[in-house]
């Protein structure tokens, strides 16, 4: 995906702080998963959403900001 390409380099070439946290995901559990992780540490999530060739914006996929499970889901069903 070429966004996750682009937050490792960023990641690499300017340093960790550059780039918020991220976990990518395929399906439904690792989501969930995602989701644990993140609520776990005290943390807020969001949720982007990518055709595999990064295709975002002229695709029109939805984004979820500030994240609930039942949004995500709607989306990720979508």
């Amino acid at each position: 995906m070429k966004k996750i390409e682009r937050f490792r380099w960023v990641q690499r070439n300017f340093g960790e702080e550059f780039v918020l946290p991220y976990i990518l995901c395929s399906d439904w559990q690792e989501i969930l998963n995602a989701i644990e992780k993140f609520e776990s540490r005290g943390k807020t999530w969001g949720f982007r959403t990518d055709t595999r060739d990064g295709q975002t914006q002229g695709m029109l996929c939805p984004f979820l900001f500030k994240g609930n499970t039942e949004d995500a889901y709607k989306i990720w069903i979508e």
